[in-house]
Formats: structure tokens, sequence, C-alpha cells
């Protein structure tokens, strides 16, 4: 398994263990705030990931990503 199915699937499993929660929070927050949170931390986890160079950094921010993701759904 290469480097980037690894990233791929941690993208996807972030986005699945935070969806219910992530719910619960855009009920108390308002949707269109967490939209903003989720843009704000995809587009800062994408910076990083340019700047980063290894591996368990990539799998995490790619994580996040898949949180942030959740969060804009």
């Amino acid at each position: 398994m290469d480097a980037t199915a690894i990233a791929v699937g941690a993208a996807g499993a972030g986005g699945v263990v935070s969806a219910e929660p992530i719910g619960r929070l855009a009920n108390r927050l308002g949707s269109v705030r967490l939209i903003r949170l989720g843009i704000v931390v995809m587009a800062t986890s994408v910076v990083a990931i340019g700047l980063l160079e290894q591996l368990w950094a990539f799998v995490a921010l790619h994580a996040l990503i898949g949180v942030g993701t959740a969060a804009v759904r």
C-alpha cells in the first residue's frame, strides 16, 4: 500500500468519524459558521501539506481535511 492510498483512506476516515459530532455542532453554532470553519480547516491543511515532508504529517493532515469536508457538507 502506498502513501497516496493511506492518505485517501485517512481523509475518508476523518470525514466518517467526525460527521455526526459535526452535525450536532452545526445545530448549536449554526451551519454557516461551521461551513466557514470547515473551509478554514481545509485550506490550512492543504497549505501545511505543501510545506511538510513526513508521511505521518501527510496522513494526519488528510484526516483533518476529511473533518473539514464533513463540516462543509
